[in-house]
């Protein structure tokens, strides 16, 4: 209580009986065993308060000690969607920190900073990233893919909510904790950062806060700090424009005001075409692409693309090729609810999400066979297509996943807001059924991949819990994997015109265009087209946006395979 009654003077500008309350606080933590976890937060409170009354190597002192206690607690945490909770709890440690550092003049120190917290948990399992082969499921596993098969067919609220206690239960067995036992990850320093840069791009890192945010800019050459609209002003235009943008609408004007507010008090931007963001809070749900400069939308003149940190983008950046790129595969592509849909169906809009995970919500995606099967001739072979009852989740666990190099999924997905890891893409059912057909985050972050371009043609998978460390989503969880792109969605898509953008953005990609830039191209065909941003604008790309995926192909024709053969390595599955 102590610390919130400091941080309330605080606020007044009460700095002496701020300091006085925090000082009790801080004193009653360490007598309080169960108050160790707010240790961090209070000597944070504190550093914030000295830095207000001039004492600035003392606040920077106490912020250091902050950040290193909050190591030793994220280092014991069970599993990675408790170490984002805890991260966003304390966000302002270091939120605080690098707004002192700012004000002090001092950007590298502050970008090292923002760097411990942001992208944590993805720069941490890229650091120990290791194949892991397949296994037998333990009987935990087995107990849980049976409720979750149970929860897919249960009717009714209360065997719902019966089942779904049974299956938390379970959850809690699973003893997850592999990650634990790993160091804090090293952020990239800030010199080292800038050389990685291109030329052309121009890397910003977003803070918002209040009174005031913060949008810090990096290029090759240069680094300035600049100030933003409050936090609360930001959000609020963004889940807005979202909004409109969502029910298929045009808000020009809120388009230009939030492009003036997160942009064009950048005068980088002018110069470097390539924009790189790390969002913070509600920025992660907004496209930028979609911002309005001038008249013009943001995707005219930037090629845009996300990353969850500046370490990530790094780590990406510097993961090594395979060592035999001539063993790889090209290209795998999933597509599950192939069957065609009812006349009812099809008179409206088909989209790829589902509210909860009930096999009734399951419709058919009519354009996703079509979809999977015109990339995969668009592409080098040999190829692997799943399609129908074939797209299980055990016929995709038992693939040598490590070895594609594009593996694009047309699925349904789900997310769950209150537990992150339960958010999943949705397989075909299988008899017997050997996996539940639902992916799940804590699945996905287990697979073995090596892919440069993961597609999640499937609704809101940039969607989950928004904290200090980014956002829990499936995305996400695909990086921690081992993916160093990934294509996603920031809302539920429709199906026809998601099959069209896809199409395009592998022609672009065929041709030898960059990740990012074959996205771009695919996108303003769409707006050229006059389609409004609904159906372009929800697409980005997570990751490295460099580099192409494919060198030319063999006297310039695709290799074909013959339309009966099974869904095995090398071969196309009908």
């Amino acid at each position: 209580m102590d610390g919130l009654l400091a941080q309330a003077y605080l606020h007044q500008g009460a700095l002496h009986p701020a300091l006085t309350a925090i000082d009790e606080a801080i004193d009653a933590n360490r007598k309080i065993p169960d108050e160790l976890y707010f240790v961090p937060r209070d000597l944070g409170i504190k550093a914030q308060i000295l830095a207000r009354l001039g004492r600035v190597k003392a606040s920077n002192d106490l912020y250091e000690k902050s950040a290193d206690m909050l190591d030793a607690l994220l280092s014991r945490v069970p599993t990675p969607t408790v170490e984002r909770q805890l991260l966003n709890d304390l966000r302002h440690v270091y939120a605080g920190y690098f707004i002192s550092l700012i004000h002090q003049g001092r950007p590298a120190d502050a970008f090292r900073v923002i760097e411990r917290a942001r992208g944590r948990v993805e720069a941490q399992l890229l650091t120990h990233h290791e194949i892991v082969t397949p296994h037998q499921p333990s009987e935990v596993e087995i107990r849980l893919t049976r409720l979750n098969l149970e929860l897919l067919d249960a009717d009714g609220s209360s065997a719902r909510s019966h089942i779904l206690d049974a299956v938390y239960s379970t959850e809690q067995q699973l003893g997850d904790n592999s990650e634990a036992d790993f160091s804090p990850p090293v952020p990239v320093p800030l010199d080292s950062f800038q050389s990685d840069l291109q030329p052309s791009e121009l890397f910003v890192e977003y803070v918002l806060s209040e009174p005031v945010s913060y949008a810090l800019a990096v290029t090759r050459t240069t680094v300035h700090c600049y100030s933003l609209p409050a936090r609360d002003v930001l959000q609020k235009e963004v889940v807005q424009y979202r909004s409109e943008l969502m029910a298929k609408k045009a808000d020009p004007a809120l388009g230009q005001r939030l492009f003036q507010s997160l942009l064009a008090g950048i005068p980088e931007l002018k110069l470097k075409p390539d924009l790189i963001v790390v969002p913070d809070g509600d920025l992660n749900l907004l496209p930028f692409a979609a911002l309005m400069n001038g008249g013009q939308y943001v995707l005219a003149s930037h090629v845009v693309s996300v990353a969850p940190s500046g370490t990530v983008f790094d780590l990406l950046r510097h993961r090594p090729a395979r060592n035999d790129q001539d063993a790889s595969l090209p290209f795998l592509g999933v597509a599950a609810w192939t069957a065609r849909a009812r006349p009812e169906t099809l008179l409206a809009l088909v989209r790829r999400a589902v509210s909860e995970p009930e096999r009734r919500q399951f419709v058919a995606l009519p354009e996703s066979r079509y979809e999977v099967e015109s990339v995969a001739d668009d592409l080098p072979g040999p190829d692997t297509v799943l399609l129908g009852s074939r797209a299980t989740e055990t016929a995709f666990k038992q693939l040598p996943l490590s070895r594609y190099r594009v593996i694009h999924l047309a699925l349904h997905g789900y997310v769950d807001p209150e537990f992150p890891d339960r958010s999943a893409l949705v397989f075909a059912p299988e008899e017997p059924p050997k996996d539940d057909g639902i992916l799940q985050i804590r699945e996905i972050r287990r697979l073995p991949l090596d892919a440069s371009l993961v597609t999640l043609s499937a609704c809101d998978t940039g969607l989950g819990p928004i904290g200090e460390e980014g956002v829990g989503n499936i995305v996400n969880a695909f990086i921690d994997s081992g993916a160093r792109s990934v294509v996603f969605t920031l809302w539920a898509v429709e199906d026809q015109a998601t099959t069209h953008l896809m199409m395009a953005f592998y022609r672009h990609l065929g041709s030898h265009e960059a990740k990012a830039e074959a996205l771009r191209s695919a996108q303003l065909e769409m707006l050229r087209s006059g389609a409004p941003p609904y159906y372009w604008a929800g697409f980005e790309l997570d990751g490295e946006p460099a580099g192409g995926l494919f060198g030319p192909l063999i006297n310039n024709l695709p290799y074909r395979r013959s339309d009966d053969e099974l869904p095995q390595t090398g071969r196309r599955g009908r």
